[in-house]
C-alpha cells in the first residue's frame, strides 16, 4: 500500500502575511493568512489540564503530510474538527532510502 493512500484526512495549513507596525518593525499578520487544503494523517498525542493559576488545556498532536509539502515552523494548521493549532517547532522530513518518504509535524493548541 503506498503512503499517499493512508493520508485520508485533508487538513487547511495556513500561511501568515507580514506587515510592519507603526515603528517600522516587520510583523507577522494573521487577518487574511493564505490557505491551501492538503491530505494528512493525523493523531492527538497527548491533552494537559492545568488548573494552577487558570484554566487552560494543552493538546499536542501529529500530522503526517505527503513529501515536499511546504509547510514550514511558522505555519498553522486546521484539523478535520475545525480547531486550529500551531506548528510546534521545525516539520521534520522523515527519509527513506529514496528521500524524503513524507513530513512528520507536530502540532500544539493552548485554550484557556
Amino acid at each position: 500500500m503506498s503512503f499517499s493512500r493512508l493520508l485520508i484526512q485533508t487538513v487547511t495549513v495556513l500561511t501568515r502575511s507580514t506587515t510592519k507596525d507603526r515603528y517600522g518593525n516587520t510583523v507577522d499578520d494573521w487577518s487574511s493568512p493564505t490557505t491551501r487544503s492538503v491530505s494528512a494523517w493525523v493523531a492527538q498525542t497527548g491533552s494537559v489540564e492545568d488548573l494552577l493559576g487558570r484554566d487552560a488545556t494543552t493538546t499536542v498532536a501529529v500530522v503526517f503530510l505527503p513529501a515536499g509539502d511546504p509547510i514550514t515552523a511558522y505555519d498553522r494548521v486546521t484539523l478535520p474538527d475545525g480547531v486550529t493549532y500551531a506548528v510546534d517547532g521545525v516539520p521534520n522530513p522523515a527519509n527513506s532510502r529514496r528521500g524524503v518518504h513524507h513530513i512528520v509535524v507536530k502540532l500544539r493548541n493552548v485554550e484557556g
